[in-house]
């Protein structure tokens, strides 16, 4: 499904109304009024409802120079092309980011693509501006003398849009990348403790009394599936020249993917175990408070020493105690936090690309307006005969609502002329008046200059 696109259209004024006896109010009016009405005649007879239009407040311009106003048409053309993408990568942005937000209704928690970059993705809706659809918000816009001030020059005004919209483009960016580290996060450490025996944490399965660490005794965990259980059983014990406490090994967890087994051997021994276990296809593990233990058994032992020497009258600590083993109930709570922090760092990331779409939006319908403004100068010819309009016509309707506009405007004094890139989206008309050797979603024939943004 494509999505919707409003066109931004430049129209003369009809030949009986002029600057010289008519005020700029009445010309504009008398404008939108012809749009109207030939809208509601050329869809009398259709079953599709009639578009909807909005004459633009459009503030007294500066048209410069001719050499100015070619040069604000082509800037401008790049700015609403900027405008148009940086729109589109918010609106997949928000959908991604609201679903993250909201895990429980059916968005995947382990599930760490890219939220702003999903090319592949449907064409999301575009969030509300202020309680507005986006088409709406354009419908009733009004020019911001405040960011947009009149007195600057067509190139100033589309030098702050491109500024800002990269700006916001880059924020986004920053944004996603957090949000999408923050899940990625909470993805590893659900595998770690939840995930399959192979992967799982060692702390989520082991119990403290599997775990025997003195001066010369260790443990080590291997990870057993069915096909190498008997080499297992068979051969662990002859392993590392003998150096196993015989009978020492048992199972200490399992689950459909496989089993974790135990063993006791001598400290010194313990990378040739590991390496005779790689040999026999076997992956061993040392548990992550092996060598705080290790230590401690060490310290505890130095210090019976010490106070062997010292005749028994001293006392000696046993060492630093050793890490405690999480519970299951404190795993669950990190996880829970983990996806929490993602979450909310989603929401806070989802509200920060609403907000953003609102302002790029109304900085693609201010430099829209700035290229019809151009684009007009440049058709019409100065000061500035022509009222600036919005249409929006639903994809099925595009070809009645363009013959509705030539027929109404070709008769005031607008003639069909070739432009060659007006047309930013190039998706509505594409079979529209081609000329050879010329992209089709290029090249447009109207009586009115237009331009068209992506929503």
């Amino acid at each position: 499904m494509s999505a919707p696109v409003v066109w931004f259209v430049a129209l003369p004024h009809p030949p009986h109304l002029s600057h010289d006896n008519a005020s700029a109010d009445d010309a504009n009016k008398a404008c939108h009024d012809l749009l109207a009405s030939a809208m509601r005649t050329a869809f009398t007879n259709y079953s599709a409802p009639t578009p909807s239009s909005a004459q633009l407040d459009t503030p007294p311009l500066r048209a410069g120079s001719l050499d100015a106003l070619l040069g604000a048409a082509d800037a401008s053309a790049s700015a609403v092309a900027l405008c148009s993408g940086v729109l589109a990568r918010l609106r997949r942005a928000h959908a991604e980011l609201s679903k993250a937000a909201n895990p429980n209704q059916g968005t995947d928690a382990s599930s760490t693509a890219s939220y702003a970059y999903n090319a592949a993705a449907a064409e999301p809706p575009s969030p509300n501006v202020n309680g507005m659809t986006a088409e709406e918000f354009i419908m009733q816009f009004k020019w911001d003398t405040a960011s947009m001030p009149a007195r600057k020059t067509l190139a100033d005004l589309i030098s702050i849009t491109t500024k800002r919209a990269t700006d916001l483009d880059e924020q986004l960016r920053q944004h996603a990348a957090e949000a999408t580290s923050k899940r990625a996060d909470a993805a590893a450490l659900g595998k770690k403790f939840t995930g399959p025996l192979a992967t799982r944490d060692l702390n989520a399965v082991i119990e403290e009394d599997h775990v025997l660490e003195t001066e010369h005794i260790s443990t080590l965990f291997a990870n057993i599936t069915q096909s190498n259980k008997q080499a297992w059983l068979a051969g662990y014990e002859r392993w590392a020249q003998g150096f196993v406490v015989p009978r020492s090994s048992k199972c200490v967890a399992s689950d459909a993917t496989g089993e974790i087994w135990s063993v006791h051997l001598f400290r010194r021994v313990k990378d040739a175990f590991v390496t005779s276990a790689r040999e026999a296809g076997i992956f061993v593990r040392e548990h992550p408070s092996s060598a705080a233990l290790a230590e401690a058994a060490l310290a505890a032992a130095n210090g019976q020493a010490a106070d062997g020497d010292d005749g028994g009258t001293s006392t000696s600590s046993a060492g630093p105690p050793a890490p405690s083993t999480p519970t299951p109930s404190g795993v669950t709570e990190a996880i829970t936090s983990a996806r929490a922090m993602a979450s909310d760092t989603a929401k806070r990331a989802a509200a920060w690309a609403e907000s953003a779409h609102a302002e790029v939006l109304a900085l693609a319908t201010h430099v829209a307006m700035v290229r019809c403004f151009a684009e007009g100068c440049l058709r019409y010819g100065i000061p500035p005969r022509f009222s600036i309009c919005c249409v929006r016509a639903r994809p099925a309707a595009t070809a009645t609502a363009r013959a509705a506009l030539l027929s109404a405007f070709t008769r005031c004094g607008g003639s069909p002329m070739r432009h060659c890139g007006l047309h930013s989206d190039g998706a509505d008309d594409a079979d529209e008046s081609p000329v050879a050797g010329v992209g089709a979603a290029d090249v447009h024939e109207y009586p009115y200059v237009n331009v068209s943004l992506s929503l």
